[in-house]
């Protein structure tokens, strides 16, 4: 089986994102990499920007031969814009956002790159972190967010 480089991982991943049909993140606007700028259109309850955080730890010998473990952190960030209005309805849209990652990450543990063959080994989320406030530098919206790290192990060989 090939390996999955890192673009593959991210581009799999956000196809699979945009695909899933659990709520609230199927009507959220979906986004790769950093973003200077967005908006959301009436439709959308909300934003999930993916992108490459880090290789966390290194690579580390699968013991034989020339067979190396990556561990492959993506960024995942969830937000609901907030509304002073409604402030509970927004936090119950953010834990859902929160609740729906995970259902998609239970069924998503292996992500399989069809046009090559290519499958990452095994995947899991990390870390959750909330918070809330603007997210871009002299923006007036305030959001409920979290940031998720995702993590998809890969086999080079």
């Amino acid at each position: 089986m090939a390996e999955m480089s890192p673009k593959m991982i991210l581009d799999t991943c956000l196809a699979s994102l945009r695909a899933w049909t659990g709520e609230p993140l199927a009507s959220a606007s979906f986004r790769k990499g950093p973003q200077r700028s967005f908006r959301l259109g009436d439709s959308e309850s909300g934003l999930v920007i993916v992108g490459l955080a880090t290789l966390q730890g290194g690579e580390e010998s699968k013991g034989i031969g020339n067979h190396w473990w990556e561990a492959w952190a993506f960024a995942i960030r969830l937000a609901v814009p907030d509304d002073e209005d409604a402030p509970e309805t927004q936090e119950d849209l953010r834990l859902d956002m929160i609740h729906e990652l995970g259902q998609w990450m239970q069924e998503n543990r292996t992500l399989y790159d069809e046009d090559s063959g290519a499958a990452t080994k095994r995947g899991s989320i990390a870390t959750v972190d909330c918070w809330s406030g603007p997210m871009l530098e002299g923006e007036e919206q305030e959001w409920r967010g979290a940031d998720c790290v995702v993590e998809f192990g890969t086999l080079r060989s």
